[in-house]
């Protein structure tokens, strides 16, 4: 028994083996017929990681050797030599050398080529941005739905494209396919036209391009044929920075902090200076410390509005940007116009009218950092402010306003004794 290593690709439906390994001389007038070893512990994912705990070893030692039948079978390029020179043989060499008939197996120089001549594509859908490069390859992203426009012709029902990253000449088999095998769509009265959809299949490095391959599936030891590595066949791809659920982390995290600036703008921005002071005096315990820790910063009120502004201008944007990169573009727009107005505005603008106070002091920290992030920005654009508007006064009161505050309150009062 010979054992090997080789290199493996397979879709689940078919499967492409690389090997290299050196006969024995005696061994190419026979038959070399393959066993696949097959573990007992799972692959990998959920039901590895139950076998791993539950017999308390990582061991896959205890599998077994599957014969893969006769028509899976390798001989030497030399067994037609010696056939030829079987005269020259031992009795025993020539009984082994007719006894080694292989079943079932089709050879290369017989195989069914495909007779498709491609000339080219469009890409017409994409569920994400295309863009091109500098000789006009589309670069698509992965794992998303793709609708090409295929130029060419000898096309049927039958013919189906794979994908393939290997480089190859038109008419010559197609190395590692990858991704799901397509059928095309033949459009009616134009014979030199096709169309197909393609989810994009994952890249193995930065920069890959696919090429395209095709196969009549109705034909009997059809292999698949490359269709030409031509940069007007090409199709590149790429990857997303972040992975997904980092994208999704950041957005939740945006949609957080427009929702704390836009409450923190109504609820700090309505106490103006003169409120804060009038509470540090006569309010509670707990209003007392609420204002003392939110009058120094409600001081500077340009630069504070400036600053709320900035950050939710800025987290309203990524959170756009990043949801458009998940989803189409028509949804991104929907979902963050809901998103942002219902979580974003109407919400904590709602509980910081009633709660402002309390909420800007626990969050003051926040404030902070905000104010000194964006003070490239919030300071000069302040200043600009403070010098075309002059100084903030607040709220003020003449005698007749301030009776009728009092009324007011008398009233009030009045009405939660009853």
């Amino acid at each position: 028994m010979i054992c090997f290593t080789f290199q493996l690709w397979t879709n689940g439906t078919y499967l492409l083996m690389s090997i290299t390994f050196k006969f024995d001389r005696d061994l190419t007038t026979r038959n070399v017929y393959l066993c696949a070893y097959e573990p007992r512990k799972p692959p990998n994912g959920l039901a590895s990681s139950l076998w791993s705990v539950f017999s308390g070893s990582d061991d896959d030692s205890d599998g077994r050797w599957v014969n893969q039948g006769d028509s899976v079978a390798i001989r030497s390029d030399e067994m037609s030599q010696s056939t030829e020179n079987s005269l020259d043989l031992s009795p025993s060499r020539q009984r082994r050398q007719q006894g080694s008939t292989l079943k079932n197996v089709t050879p290369l120089g017989t195989a069914y080529i495909s007779p498709v001549n491609f000339y080219g594509l469009r890409v017409e859908y994409s569920d994400a941005a295309i863009d091109y490069d500098d000789r006009g390859v589309p670069q698509l992203l992965v794992q998303r739905n793709a609708s090409f426009r295929l130029f060419g012709s000898d096309w049927t029902e039958k013919t189906i494209f794979v994908l393939t990253e290997k480089i190859g000449d038109k008419g010559g088999p197609c190395e590692f396919p990858v991704g799901d095998v397509q059928e095309v769509t033949l459009v009616p009265n134009e014979p030199n036209t096709a169309k197909i959809n393609i989810i994009l299949p994952q890249a193995s490095k930065a920069g890959t391009v696919f090429y395209f391959c095709s196969k009549e599936s109705d034909k009997t030891g059809a292999i698949w044929t490359h269709m030409g590595s031509e940069y007007y066949k090409q199709m590149g791809v790429y990857e997303k920075m972040l992975p997904f659920w980092l994208q999704v982390g950041i957005i939740l995290t945006c949609l957080s902090f427009s929702s704390l600036f836009s409450g923190l703008n109504l609820g700090l921005m309505s106490l103006n200076r003169m409120d804060l002071k009038i509470i540090c005096n006569t309010g509670t315990d707990a209003e007392r410390k609420y204002a003392k820790a939110i009058l120094p910063v409600r001081i500077h009120g340009n630069y504070l509005l400036c600053s709320i502004l900035l950050g939710n201008v800025m987290v309203n944007s990524i959170f756009t940007i990043l949801l458009d990169d998940l989803t189409s573009g028509l949804v991104a727009v929907i979902t963050s116009t809901l998103a942002i107005v219902i979580f974003g505005e109407i919400t904590p603008q709602a509980v910081c009218s009633r709660h402002g106070l309390a909420i800007g002091a626990k969050t003051i920290y926040v404030t902070k950092t905000v104010m000194v992030l964006t003070t490239p920005l919030s300071w000069p654009i302040s200043k600009a402010l403070d010098w075309a508007l002059g100084e903030e006064i607040g709220s003020t009161y003449n005698r007749e306003r301030l009776k009728e505050l009092v009324k007011i309150y008398i009233r009030k009062i009045a009405l939660c004794a009853e």
